[in-house]
């Protein structure tokens, strides 16, 4: 950054430049959430002529969990392997069921049609030693739920 000088002392207009700059790029980032917004709106349907999404659904394939075996109180790591054609997960959902329990919802966003989802589940340090059925599924931005898919974690 450069100090405007006048006669050996530094000028206010230094001062001013350096608050100029500063509004412009806070503007500019408000500028790019809002091209992100419209950008998002029009993946969603929701504005100009963008077609809306369609009803597929995104699929999971190979889950697991680690560490298996697990201790009371610790996270577990849930890794599956997701397809979504239309790549429409930047307002995810993941519901993880635990036991059959009402469902535990992580939002995640992502923008790519494939890859590994990753998700950090807690264990209630309550957890007595057990199998825990961990079932897995996440919805898309259509709102299109994914198939179900599960493994088993140990707590010791």
């Amino acid at each position: 950054m450069k100090m405007i000088s006048f006669s050996g002392k530094r000028c206010r207009c230094g001062i001013v430049y350096v608050l100029l700059v500063a509004v412009v790029m806070l503007s500019g980032c408000a500028w790019m959430q809002e091209q992100y917004s419209s950008v998002h709106a029009k993946l969603a349907g929701d504005a100009g002529n963008a077609a809306p999404l369609t009803n597929t659904a995104p699929t999971l394939s190979t889950v697991s969990a680690s560490p298996n075996p697990t201790v009371a109180g610790k996270p577990i790591i849930l890794t599956a392997k997701y397809d979504d054609p239309e790549a429409d997960l930047q307002q995810g959902l993941a519901a993880i069921s635990i036991n059959g329990a009402k469902p535990l919802t992580i939002a995640f966003r992502t923008v790519y049609p494939s890859g590994l989802l990753t998700l950090s589940v807690p264990i209630t340090p309550y957890a007595r030693a057990s199998n825990l059925n961990m079932a897995l599924k996440i919805r898309d931005d259509a709102g299109n739920w994914s198939n179900l898919v599960s493994t088993v974690v140990t707590v010791e």
